[in-house]
């Protein structure tokens, strides 16, 4: 959450973090936020 807010790209953010599927991390990231990681970074 801290490199989106900081303006990192859903991509980058998604390798860095260790998965091989963006889809894979956006799903994962809505499940826990409630949105997804686009709505998270237009937020802040």
């Amino acid at each position: 959450m801290e490199h989106l807010s900081e303006g990192a790209s859903v991509t980058d953010v998604a390798f860095d973090v260790g998965y091989d599927n963006v889809s894979a991390f956006i799903a994962m990231f809505r499940r826990v936020t409630g949105m997804t990681p686009g709505q998270f970074s237009q937020n802040r």
